[in-house]
């Protein structure tokens, strides 16, 4: 038997029982208590998924987590009863731990928002109506904490941490042996570059679905964030973002070129740890092409012809140790290491940095065009 417990959410009291053992001690000394013979780690993702669901409607919870037949288990998971007794108080033993009825009459059934009642005068309640909507109030933070979002954004901040601790250990920092060798350099944290592409040529699943984890990714990763669409925009870490509904009015459905390489010329910085990019093929170039102002333009040529003198001119001394792509590989056919079309500048001045490739985020993604923008 133990207490429920999902990250920091104020949850009412309530005990899960594995055995009717249990049961009847939780029973005998009026603790709330539900019986539940699975895992913990299922019954939060089913309690948690109406709340995912909505936060993030174009995501394929079932693949993400593994479920068969999500929808359904959430639901009998909601509707499992809770049950609380009068009770005769005290103390009750088991596996080691004492739980004590006065602690649950103090931790009452009060919540925020809730005008609820203590679990004493309950006899029979659904686990949904009990826990009044407690598993609803949550933010993108919280089910990140829980590891409840898509594994690719655990995984680009936990990779982003390691390489950025090593970074702090100077003159000896053995990487193969993963041995501190040297003197820690305890300089402030380096700063990243994220850049989201939300042209009209990304499905509006992914579109939408990344705009919502947007704010999460750049606290979680400390990036300054360029966005770009119809128009381009630069955000510093330190500003703060609009919301996604805001950023889907700003920026729109289509593609340019002149803000986002205006943005790259004024860069605070010019030098990044790592360069995040989610997008497709399309580039600042492709633009160019529909562009017939352009055509004849020495601009547009040495783009073409000498890209490296270009770019270096834009941006010198431009320094990046990781560059990142996150393409939507699955929409047409990408092999797994395809660069998405806004970083691929990344490459041609820093020819030495590491590259990471991922076209399989999106495949518990929904494209989802008919989605309204």
């Amino acid at each position: 038997m133990y207490k429920l417990s999902i990250g920091n959410l104020k949850l009412p009291p309530v005990y899960v029982c594995q055995s009717k053992a249990e049961a009847r001690r939780a029973n005998e000394t009026g603790l709330p208590y539900i019986i539940w013979r699975h895992s913990e780690e299922l019954l939060v993702r089913l309690l948690m998924y109406p709340a995912l669901e909505r936060l993030f409607p174009h995501v394929r919870w079932d693949q993400v987590w593994g479920i068969r037949d999500l929808r359904r288990k959430a639901a009998t998971a909601r509707s499992i009863v809770v049950r609380v007794s009068g009770g005769e108080g005290g103390a009750v033993q088991c596996d080691g731990i004492e739980y004590n009825v006065t602690d649950i009459a103090e931790d009452n059934r009060y919540v925020e928002g809730s005008t609820g009642y203590k679990p004493e005068a309950v006899t029979d309640v659904a686990f949904e109506d009990y826990l009044n909507g407690a598993c609803g109030r949550v933010n993108v933070e919280q089910l990140m904490e829980l590891k409840l979002l898509p594994t690719f954004m655990h995984d680009i901040t936990e990779c982003v941490k390691k390489n950025l601790a090593d970074l702090h250990w100077r003159d000896g920092y053995n990487r193969k042996l993963g041995v501190p060798l040297g003197t820690y350099d305890p300089t402030p944290e380096q700063r990243n570059l994220l850049i989201l592409d939300i042209s009209h040529s990304i499905p509006l699943g992914i579109a939408h679905t990344m705009l919502t984890l947007l704010d999460t990714l750049r606290e979680r990763n400390t990036c300054d964030v360029i966005i770009t669409s119809a128009r381009s925009g630069f955000y510093r870490y330190e500003d703060e973002l609009p919301s996604p509904q805001e950023l889907r009015r700003l920026y729109g459905r289509a593609q340019e070129s002149d803000e986002f390489e205006e943005i790259l010329r004024t860069l605070p910085t010019r030098r990044y740890g790592h360069v995040i990019s989610f997008g497709d093929d399309d580039s600042p170039g492709r633009v160019w092409v529909y562009d017939h102002t352009r055509y004849n333009s020495p601009e547009r040529e040495e783009a073409i012809q000498r890209p490296e003198v270009y770019w270096s001119k834009m941006l010198p001394h431009f320094e990046c140790e990781h560059i990142w792509h996150y393409h939507t590989g699955k929409w047409y056919g990408a092999t797994a290491q395809r660069r998405t079309g806004y970083a691929k500048w990344c490459h041609i001045l820093c020819p030495s940095a590491e590259e990471h490739y991922d076209t399989s985020w999106v495949e518990s993604i929904e494209e989802d065009d008919d989605y309204e923008w």
